[in-house]
């Protein structure tokens, strides 16, 4: 039976959501594949020590990836603790900056980035809005390209009941869950360009703790005050122990990516 969000706090902001999943979500979260890199020198013309700004940068997974390919990357992120996590892991990086701001709001400079990036996070945004300010931010004819790390759910019965655990113990899972992309709107937020996509296998390999920090990385997940939240662990584990081999499971994704330039 899904859990009713009113035992749960739901109405927080998007800014708000991940500060009690920081943790979890800087070490269990899935990377993104290193040939997105080439993928954006090829397809953005993203030339070496491109100025990129990370929008919705979270704990950095993708700036970091950025960062080891020298781009000069501004990690966007409204979130303190998501903001201050990035800061850490990062700061032996002299090609980043960490900037306190929204999609909506960058507070950068116009015409100061060659390409802007939001990875699994444009649904978190205010569309017509953010539209605007990237379109500010950006050089003329600047490429914005937006990432989603997709589970296949599809992909193996661990996976499908993966999402029925999602879908069981997350407060509101079914209306923030960033597997159902609207990709009408995003070829809203392009137009008049026709937005263009590319898709990379990508996978992660957990060990038990590994699956337990994946599942409370989510921010709809109960909390540990819930009177169900024990039943949750429990129901995580049993799914875990019977599909683990050799002490590990597999998630399997696709990392989708929108892209093109922006102009209004």
């Amino acid at each position: 039976m899904p859990i009713s969000p009113s035992l749960h706090s739901v109405s927080l902001p998007p800014t708000a959501r991940f500060s009690d999943v920081v943790e979890n979500y800087a070490k269990y979260r899935p990377h993104y594949p290193s040939n997105i890199v080439a993928f954006l020198k090829q397809e953005c013309g993203l030339h070496s020590k491109a100025r990129v700004a990370d929008i919705g940068s979270g704990t950095g997974l993708l700036t970091q990836l950025l960062l080891d390919h020298q781009y000069k990357v501004f990690g966007v992120e409204p979130n303190l603790k998501m903001r201050k996590k990035s800061e850490e892991l990062l700061s032996h990086y002299s090609n980043f900056t960490s900037i306190d701001g929204t999609a909506e709001m960058t507070t950068l400079s116009t015409h100061s980035v060659d390409c802007v990036t939001a990875a699994t996070a444009f649904h978190w945004f205010d569309k017509e809005k953010t539209r605007v300010e990237f379109s500010r931010i950006l050089r003329p004819d600047g490429f914005c390209v937006l990432i989603w790390n997709l589970r296949i759910v599809e992909a193996s019965p661990l996976m499908e009941k993966y999402e029925s655990l999602l879908n069981q113990y997350g407060t509101d899972y079914k209306e923030i869950s960033p597997q159902k992309i609207d990709e009408k709107g995003i070829g809203k937020f392009f137009r008049p360009i026709t937005v263009k996509v590319a898709s990379f296998p990508n996978q992660q390999r957990l060990d038990k703790n590994g699956f337990l920090g994946r599942l409370l990385s989510v921010s709809s997940m109960i909390k540990p005050d819930h009177p169900q939240y024990e039943a949750m662990i429990q129901a995580a584990k049993d799914l875990f122990d019977e599909h683990q081999e050799n002490g590990y499971v597999d998630f399997i994704y696709s990392t989708k990516c929108y892209y093109g330039p922006m102009k209004i």
